[in-house]
Order: C-alpha cells, then structure tokens, then sequence
C-alpha cells in the first residue's frame, strides 16, 4: 500500500478495523446492531437515495463512499491492531517536513527492468531517518509488494503541522443512546383541604391544610402536628354609607303591538226563541151610515074641519144588521169588519087629507152590529240563515330553546339517534335549534282541532353550517283516537316528503322548504290526538339545523 493511497482512505481502515474487532469492547449498555444472514447495515441519507455508510456482517468490511470525493487532510488517523481503537496518532511518528516547492514535472523515463525478487529473509526495520526533501525524481514503476516487516518502533512526534482549513460538515452521525432514567426525586410539599379541621394522620410535614368550613388555614405541619389555623378572611368592615339616588332613566320605547290572534270557531247556532206575544185586538169598526129621513107627507090644505084625530106614528126603520168582517190574515191584525148599511125605514102613510099633522120623523136606525176580526195566528218561523266561514287553523311549532348558552329542545328526541338541542348566537339573536345528522329525528305531539274534513299546508325554516350542500327533510305522522279504546304507540305513516335541498350560498342562512294541500293520513280526523316526526338524510352535507315546523290545518 502506498503512502498516497493510505493518507486519501485513512478513516476507513481505521473504522474498518474498529468494526472487525469492536466486539471486545461491547457493554451490557451499548445499542447492538445484528445483521441477517447474508446481509449488512446500510446508512442512508433522509431521502433514502444516497448511501453513507455500509457494513458488510459477514465479512466485517465498512465502505464510505464520500471518502472517494472527501478532500485531502493534514493529520492521520491511528488505531490499536488488537482492537481497531480509534485515536490519535503517538509521538515519534516523524515530523512532517514542509512541503517543498513543486519542481517542474520531468520527462518520463523509461521502465527499468523489474528486478528479481530477493529469496533472503527479511531484516529487521531500521530506524526511520528524517524525512528528506521531497525530490523531483521521475516517478519508477511500482514495484512488486515485499513482505510486511515487522513493526518498528513509535517514531518521534513531529511538529504540530499549521491549522488546516475547515472541512465540510460531516454525514449525520448515528443517534446517542438514550441516557438511562434519571433517579425520582423527592417528593414536595402540598396545600390540603376539606370540610373539618385536619386529623393528625393527614399530610406529611411542610405541608398546609385549609378548612373550607370555616375558612382557616393550618401549617406548615411540624413534627407531626398541625398547630393553631389562621383565618384567611378579616373581620366584616362596617356598612358604607347610601348611595345617593341615581336619576331616573328614561321611559323605555313602547313595545310593538303583539299580533292579531286568529279568528275564533263560528258558534253552534242558537236554540229557537219562545213564540212571540199575541197581537193587540184590532180598531173598533166605523158606526154604520145613519138611515135617510123619510119624506114629509103633504096633505093639500082643506077647508079648516074639525080636528083630525092624530096619526098613527110611522113604524121605526129597522136596518138589517151588517155582515161579520172577513177574518184578519194570518198575523195580520185583522181589518176592521165593513160598516152594516142599515136600510132605510119605509116612508110612513101620508096623512089624511085636512088637517093632518105631518108625521114625526122616523128614528135613526140602529148601529149596525160588525164585531172586532179575531187575532191572526203567528207568521211561520223564518228560515235558519247559512253558517259563516270557518277560519284556518295555524300550529308553529319551534325546535329548541336557548337558557344564556345551554341549549334545550322543545321538541321530543327518541332514545336512538336524536337530533341534537343547539345554541345559535349572534350579535343581537340568541336562538335554539335541532342539528339532524343523517338519519337522526325529533318528535312532536298535540290535539287535531273539532273541525277537520281537508287538507294541510306545511312548511319548514331551516339553516346549515355548511354553503351549497344538500339534504332531504322527511315528515311521517299518525293519529290516536282519544277515548281510552286505543294504545297510544302506533306506527308512523307518509305525511310530507319534499325534494332534495340545497343549502344557501352564505352559511347559517335561513332557508324555508314548504308543501300545500298534503292529505293527511288514515285515521287522522277532527278531535285525534297527532304525533309528527321530522327526520333528516344526507347528501353531500354533513348537518342541517332545523328552526321551526308551520303546520296549517284546513277544515
């Protein structure tokens, strides 16, 4: 080997020589590498492309390729020949002469014959002489290798040779061992507490020991013991003086005006009223026309005789009584009955010629004798008149409530897979709604209204967490007859089940899905007990949060 090659790979011999004999050297605390069979113990860069450094485990051999590219260093590097220790190298080794000035490169000669090799045993090594100047001598062709001689003794130390530059930085080296567990240390003190005062078994010394009960505080604890406590509050100070009356504060704004409430139910119509009272009798009929007088008879003047007897009195007309009035219509007061026409009294006998009295005139006959018409009979009862509208029934049903940031829901959540009660905060709204994960539900309960014949219109507010994600809500509902005849724990049936949708472009934007005219399921009529249940599906989202159910029940 020449001394050219030896000072380029110095570092490999000697870790190849530490690694082939290192096993001298192993402790019961050193990391030991096993190589399998027929395999060695590579090192590789952070990538895993560059190898820098490889062991051969059956031969023992290492190889490190940077060494082929490393850059020449001044100083050598020694190792022990039992146990390939590495270390520096020992004084006496020769001082290393300067480097002489390089001389112009001589033509080459030519190649001398080689020279038969010596058959005598090899003398002993001679002592090294000094180093001689670096000559410019043409270089001869190798020579064959000659026995190793035996190894003579250390040289002499040379001069420190001048600081060379600093090298480039090194390969990673193999990671340290971890060091062995530290031992434990002592134990420190602590502060202690409870509702009594301590107990001599409780703590060690050092430590303190409050007691919450009447706020004191015992220790540090010495020799066993805990000693007096000391309070921890002061004595209550005496009351402050009032306050002098803040101004009053402004009159707050007016509350707006809660919102009409619906229109009642129409009432049942009322019972027929009692019959009414009879009608007042009717006017008195007009008195009859009185009869014509009769006519004066005329006797023609005769000579003045003796007085005539008197003339008989003409008889008294008597008029024929008038008809009874015709019967009132019915309800009607009836109408007067006509006036009887009573007829004239016949004219009385003329008197005998002379000196006859005129007859005296004959009587006003008699008021004719029509009675009052009798009372019509009451008019029939009128007819009932048609019943107004009914009006709509509205039922909100909102999901969750919200008490400071604990959330509650207001609707019924099943034992598997509920919706889950969550607060929404912000700015100015404080609210709470039911987050429906796919396949989670909530359930709601009441009374359908008396009146019930026609269909409902449903709608849905809703948000999501998430923008332009999509969901479907699914509402399913059954009905209970509520008189004691029936187990309230029916199967739910379809009631509303609206297309996929689609989150708002904004997240946590309020989005309505509704539904008109929904027929509601059989079994489902005026005065049955309602159960609802709202449940939800994923799509592309992960969570929608539910706010409020409007249902509008139709009669």
């Amino acid at each position: 080997m020449s001394a050219r090659r030896f000072r380029q790979r110095p570092l490999a011999i000697a870790l190849a020589a530490t690694l082939a004999f290192g096993s001298q050297r192993v402790l019961a605390a050193d990391v030991e590498v096993r190589t399998p069979p027929g395999g060695g113990f590579a090192v590789k860069d952070n990538g895993g492309t560059n190898l820098r450094l490889f062991v051969d485990g059956t031969s023992g051999q290492v190889t490190i390729p940077f060494l082929t590219s490393a850059p020449t260093q001044p100083s050598f590097v020694c190792f022990q020949t039992a146990t390939g220790l590495l270390g520096q190298c020992a004084s006496g080794a020769g001082a290393t002469g300067a480097t002489g000035a390089a001389g112009a490169t001589g033509a080459t000669g030519a190649t001398g014959a080689t020279g038969p090799a010596g058959g005598g045993s090899t003398g002993a090594t001679g002592a090294t002489g000094p180093t001689g100047a670096t000559g410019v001598g043409v270089t001869g062709a190798t020579g064959a290798a000659g026995a190793t001689g035996a190894q003579g003794p250390t040289g002499i130390a040379g001069a420190t040779g001048a600081q060379g530059t600093t090298g480039s930085a090194g390969p990673q080296g193999i990671p340290g061992i971890a060091g062995n567990t530290g031992a434990t240390g002592s134990s420190g003190n602590a502060v202690l507490s409870g509702a009594t005062a301590p107990s001599g078994g409780i703590g060690v010394d050092g430590d303190f020991y409050i007691d919450t009960s009447t706020d004191q505080i015992y220790g540090p604890k010495t020799g066993g013991a805990w000693g007096s406590p000391t309070a921890l509050l002061g004595a209550t100070g005496a009351t402050g003086a009032q306050g002098a009356t803040g101004t009053q504060g402004a009159t707050g704004t007016q509350g707006a005006t809660g919102a009409t409430g619906t229109q009642g139910a129409t009432g049942s119509t009322g019972a027929t009223g009692a019959q009414g009272v009879t009608g007042s009798t009717g006017a008195t009929g007009a008195q009859g026309v009185t009869g014509a007088t009769g006519t004066t008879g005329v006797g023609a003047t005769g000579t003045t005789g003796a007085t005539g007897s008197v003339g008989v009195t003409g008889a008294t007309g008597a008029g024929a009584t008038g008809a009874t009035g015709a019967t009132g219509g019915q309800g009607v007061t009836g109408a007067t009955g006509a006036t009887g026409a009573g007829v004239a009294g016949a004219t009385g006998a003329t008197g005998a010629t002379g000196a006859g009295v005129a007859g005296a005139t004959g009587a006003t006959g008699a008021t004719g004798a029509g009675g009052t018409g009798a009372t019509g009979a009451n008019g029939a009862t009128g007819a009932t008149g048609a019943t107004g509208a009914v009006s709509t029934y509205v039922k909100n049903f909102p999901m969750a409530g919200c008490y400071s940031a604990t959330a509650g829901p207001v609707w019924d959540l099943p034992v598997s897979n509920p919706a889950t009660p969550t607060c929404v905060t912000g700015s100015n709204v404080q609210k709470g709604v039911l987050n429906f994960t796919s396949g989670s539900s909530a359930q709601m309960s009441f009374l359908l209204p008396p009146t019930l014949t026609g269909s409902a219109d449903v709608s849905l507010v809703w948000s999501s967490p998430q923008t332009s994600a999509t969901g479907t809500w699914t509402l399913t509902a059954v009905c209970t007859i509520a008189n004691g005849t029936t187990t309230d724990d029916p199967a739910y049936l379809p009631f509303w089940s609206p297309a996929q949708d689609t989150s708002p472009a904004v997240a946590n934007r309020l989005q309505t899905t509704s539904g008109a005219s929904i027929v509601y399921p059989a079994g489902c009529a005026a005065g049955t007990y309602m159960h609802l249940k709202l449940s939800w599906t994923a799509g592309s989202a992960s969570s929608f949060n539910a706010d409020t159910l409007q249902i509008i029940l139709r009669p």
